[in-house]
């Protein structure tokens, strides 16, 4: 198996070579993509502030996803990295929407944030209710309460406690921007962000991300064109294009909606990486210059 390894990656390497020769530009972008998050992630007296916030947790793992797509987009991978962009897109979007969601309610209850096990519960109730399509149900007020109903009973909770947790839940799963799609969501989400210029750039990102992501007749007329793109990994210019250019407005997103959340990832992209990367780059990330430049500010907290 190591030598089949071995051999399969002599030959993306040659790939990358030629992707590198072609796109020396946006070679370098990807790599560099991969140096930022060194540079804005907290030391691990500072972990406390972001382990509990969705934002946090996509933070600490872009280090895995950065090299991953990065070495899908540079090894002519193009489609699994489409996907994988489609994740990072996706959770950037929602983390938003369900975080200010969420911590609106908590904050007025109980004057402090939501911990990371709260979110997930909320996540998994809200999965379950889009699941069985109750957002888009007439009565769903009493559909969601039911269903919470049904899954606070099987705790542990004090009656009392029961109580408190249901009517929270139920605030926070009734909130009408949870039954939005993606793109009504990034209208909303000007609400955070400074994305009025890029709403339409964005909403044109996120159908390229889907239409690479499920099987459709862009798969098939790219076959048409280059038939060997069924059997093996190319330097294919345009679908590298589309390709880097969807990764790049996602990562300019998440890096714009990083900077709302944490003050502290703000000051490190404004002192370390958007001066460096205009520098350096004809591709500026602009998205992420307008939150740091004061467009809009905020913790993203109540």
């Amino acid at each position: 198996m190591e030598k089949y390894i071995e051999t399969y990656q002599n030959y993306l390497s040659e790939v990358r070579k030629e992707i590198h020769k072609n796109f020396p530009e946006e070679t370098n972008m990807i790599i560099e993509f991969i140096n930022n998050w060194i540079d804005i992630i907290p030391v691990k007296e500072g972990w406390e502030e972001y382990i509990h916030s969705l934002q946090g947790v996509l933070l600490f793992h872009l280090w895995k996803i950065l090299n991953w797509i990065g070495y899908e987009v540079l090894s002519g991978k193009y489609f699994e990295a489409f996907r994988d962009c489609r994740f990072v897109f996706e959770a950037s979007i929602l983390s938003v929407i369900m975080e200010d969601a969420i911590e609106s309610r908590v904050y007025e209850k109980w004057k402090n944030l939501s911990p990371f096990d709260l979110k997930c519960e909320i996540l998994r109730l809200w999965e379950a209710l889009r699941d069985k399509g109750i957002y888009r149900k007439e009565d769903k007020t009493n559909r969601i309460r039911k269903l919470v109903e049904e899954h606070i009973s099987k705790s542990n909770l004090s009656e009392e406690e029961k109580k408190e947790y249901l009517e929270l839940y139920c605030s926070i799963l009734c909130d009408e921007r949870l039954k939005y799609n993606i793109p009504k969501m990034i209208e909303e989400c000007k609400r955070f962000l400074p994305i009025e210029d890029k709403e339409q750039l964005l909403k044109d990102t996120w159908k390229i991300l889907n239409k690479y992501t499920h099987f459709t007749n862009t798969f098939c007329d790219i076959v048409l064109d280059d038939p060997d793109f069924v059997f093996i990994e190319t330097m294919n210019e345009n679908l590298f294009k589309e390709c880097f250019r969807a990764y790049f407005n996602t990562m300019d997103l998440f890096y714009c909606i990083l900077c709302w959340r944490f003050p502290k990832v703000k000051e490190e992209m404004k002192d370390k990486v958007i001066d460096w990367w205009n520098k350096n780059f004809s591709l500026h990330l602009e998205l992420t210059e307008g939150i740091v430049d004061g467009e809009k500010n905020g913790t993203g907290d109540p």
